[in-house]
């Protein structure tokens, strides 16, 4: 049953990759909803990211590293470093794109509900949004808990935390930039032709992903050293 609902979520979630290429060419998506909705993605996988760190053991959180010492790290102290570190970064993503993209589709807009209608119900947005956090949370109930640590025989060979949050910032760091890239180098030509390739290729990257993902939780392997430091 378990493989048979991961392999639902990357359908679902190939679907809601794919909704973003049928919004631009039918649905008259603009640039400013697309990336909108990316950026509402990136908050999903941050929830659900935060939802797996909850449910660790304290014998698999490992350890902080504050101004030298080093402390017990617990599930709590994980949900609140990640939520606060991984927001920073996803307000800033807002931020530009509010900047770089925003100013010719706010003109219409004159309250906080006309924005939200426009923005995620006018063109069916929604649809992909309700998709992308079913497919996330199929992953969740069903993706085999992260190896703890000396599970493969080595300390240094597990790393639950790793293995949660690294999927996030990816997507935080590499992802997001080169989708803002393909955004404004759009505008620049006046053709969506870069906005389709972005699509196509973050549907690639995301599919892979997860086959990666359901590969390697069936082989119960993890790799890196599961420390956090935090310098003052």
């Amino acid at each position: 049953m378990g493989r048979i609902l991961q392999v639902v979520s990357l359908v679902i979630g190939l679907m809601s990759n794919l909704l973003p290429l049928v919004g631009v060419l039918y649905w008259q998506w603009d640039t400013f909803q697309l990336l909108m909705l990316f950026w509402m993605e990136t908050t999903i996988a941050a929830f659900w990211m935060l939802m797996r760190l909850s449910r660790l053991s304290p014998a698999e959180c490992g350890t902080f590293t504050v101004n030298g010492q080093k402390k017990q790290a617990t599930p709590r102290a994980l949900v609140l470093f990640f939520a606060l570190h991984s927001g920073g970064f996803i307000l800033v993503h807002l931020f530009f794109v509010f900047v770089m993209f925003s100013v010719e589709w706010l003109k219409n807009i004159h309250s906080a509900g006309d924005f939200l209608y426009g923005l995620f119900v006018a063109r069916g947005v929604w649809i992909a949004l309700i998709a992308m956090f079913i497919s996330y949370g199929i992953s969740f109930f069903v993706a085999p808990r992260p190896p703890a640590r000396g599970a493969a025989g080595n300390d240094d060979q597990a790393d639950p935390v790793g293995e949660i949050v690294m999927p996030l910032y990816v997507r935080i760091f590499i992802m997001q930039a080169a989708i803002i890239f393909g955004a404004w180098v759009s505008g620049r030509a006046g053709s969506i032709a870069p906005l389709i390739i972005v699509i196509v290729l973050k549907t690639l990257i995301d599919l892979g992903a997860g086959l990666r993902t359901a590969t390697r939780n069936k082989l119960g392997f993890s790799v890196s050293t599961n420390k956090i430091s935090i310098e003052t």
